[in-house]
């Protein structure tokens, strides 16, 4: 795999578990969290939840993996179950993009002037997981899944927090939730193959009437990547519609995976 598919591969996985703001910090609670079940956590959940049809975000990122280090600044474009358009620059120089559909996804190296093109899948695969365009914005924008409660594996108090395992598509999910505000704090995608994905999410503020994450951190593990990602919002634009329209430039060698 190249370095360049790695780096972006990070990415893409760390900004889909990554949701955002800058405006004003929640407050914090003195005593116990009260007492609650598990329907009323469920619907704090969902509450938590925005409708939409554009996203803008702009962020920083730093990917530290067994073979490499580097730190990026991500500018993200979202438009409601159609695409999700990222440009990655350093030091204010471009160095790749990518666009993903809901059945492919492109990735141009702007420096050395190549492109892949790829079924969404065999990105996935990198992480042995699989997940639907729409699901990928919606955790984009930091409306978590909220499981049947048919699919629930187990859900309990562990101090001022609360804990909910559930299977999704096939693999497991395990959810740390705030007893106080109902906020999901820690997010762990296992495989039942190999693989997990883990994002912590830290400083919550309030952005649009819903409460999202001014920083996360990421870990990846399988057998293709090994990484530790962390991204800081910057910037985030509601349902302004940007016209993207992506192209492939001329000349550029298309590379295979």
């Amino acid at each position: 795999m190249s370095q360049l598919l790695k780096v972006v591969c990070c990415l893409f996985t760390g900004v889909l578990f990554f949701t955002g703001c800058r405006s004003s910090k929640i407050k914090t609670y003195d005593g116990p969290a009260p007492e609650r079940t598990q329907s009323e956590v469920l619907s704090l959940i969902k509450k938590n939840s925005i409708n939409y049809n554009f996203y803008t975000a702009k962020i920083g990122g730093d990917v530290d993996t067994d073979d490499f280090e580097i730190s990026v600044n991500i500018n993200l474009w979202l438009k409601r179950d159609n695409y999700i358009f990222t440009t990655f620059k350093k030091l204010n120089i471009e160095a790749a993009r990518s666009y993903i559909t809901k059945d492919s996804i492109y990735i141009i190296n702007r420096l050395q002037r190549y492109y892949q093109a790829e079924k969404l899948g065999s990105i996935w695969k990198m992480i042995n997981l699989q997940m639907p365009l729409w699901q990928m914005q919606d955790l984009i924008v930091g409306n978590q899944i909220v499981p049947f409660e048919d699919d629930i594996l187990t859900f309990g108090r562990e101090g001022n927090d609360y804990k909910l395992a559930f299977l999704y598509d096939n693999n497991e999910a395990f959810y740390t939730i705030d007893g106080y505000t109902g906020l999901v704090k820690e997010v762990k995608m296992v495989s039942q193959n190999y693989g997990e994905v883990t994002a912590i999410y830290d400083d919550f503020r309030s952005t649009n009437g819903v409460k999202r994450p001014y920083k996360n951190t990421l870990i990846v593990k399988s057998p293709d990547i090994n990484a530790k990602v962390v991204l800081n919002i910057k910037e985030i634009v509601w349902n302004k519609d940007t016209n993207i329209h992506f192209t492939i430039p001329t000349r550029y060698e298309r590379v295979r995976l």
